[in-house]
């Protein structure tokens, strides 16, 4: 056999191995339910982090409808005229500059009854979220809070926030003293719970102004400050004392 015959027989034995291999039966492919570790273990997660947020919602949903009320506070209706309003806001004004000038103040008094604390919050632009939802009364050297706040904004319709409050509040010599004397939070007395729990007499006055400086810079302005007789009585420092 000459090399042409050679080469004209091997396309022939080429297709009689395909021709075998192709004869033979084909095995089935297995295949894979593709739910491996990693999907048990992503439903895990996802069925322990409901459970969680389910569980967690009602608890914080029941803690809400423990200390809020379906009714809010009535609150004593205060009647103030303009002009009132704004003679306590010159009033107001009137120290305030006094207290951030720099000349000497000579021990400079500022005096505020109860109606005129409650006239500045319908004077004072910063406290105008709290004119329908809050109230100041002094009952002699005690300072008294009542507090009432819906919480439609919160997405709980129905629900306020009501709070009584009653506290000893003085500045001595440029320290903030805030004593909570009764906190009453849906008609439950927390002060004892909370504030006598750190203390016989817990004095949050200087966790206040070491949190907030703006609060310590302006307190370490005054020399006293009291209520007494129904009135709140604030004296500046001297300038160098």
């Amino acid at each position: 056999m000459n090399m042409q015959d050679q080469w004209n027989a091997t396309p022939s034995s080429s297709m009689q191995a395909n021709s075998t291999l192709g004869s033979q039966p084909s095995q089935p492919v297995q295949q894979k339910s593709g739910k491996g570790c990693l999907f048990y273990g992503c439903l895990t997660v996802l069925i322990i982090g409901v459970l969680s947020i389910a569980v967690i919602f009602f608890a914080v949903r029941a803690f809400v409808m423990k200390v809020t009320e379906d009714k809010p506070l009535a609150l004593p209706v205060v009647t103030i005229t303009q002009e009132e309003s704004q003679q306590a806001l010159s009033k107001l004004r009137a120290f305030e500059q006094k207290l951030n000038g720099n000349a000497p103040t000579e021990g400079e008094v500022l005096t505020l009854n109860e109606r005129e604390l409650n006239s500045l919050l319908l004077a004072v632009k910063d406290l105008e979220a709290l004119r329908d939802s809050l109230r100041v009364h002094i009952k002699g050297s005690t300072l008294g809070l009542e507090y009432s706040q819906s919480l439609v904004p919160m997405g709980m319709s129905g629900r306020y926030v009501n709070m009584l409050a009653e506290v000893d509040a003085s500045v001595d010599r440029g320290i903030l003293h805030i004593l909570i004397r009764e906190l009453k939070v849906a008609g439950s007395s927390f002060a004892e719970g909370i504030v006598k729990s750190q203390s016989a007499d817990a004095d949050i006055g200087p966790q206040i102004t070491g949190k907030y400086p703006n609060v310590q810079r302006l307190v370490s302005k005054i020399e006293r400050a009291e209520v007494k007789d129904g009135v709140v009585r604030i004296e500046l420092r001297k300038q160098g004392t």
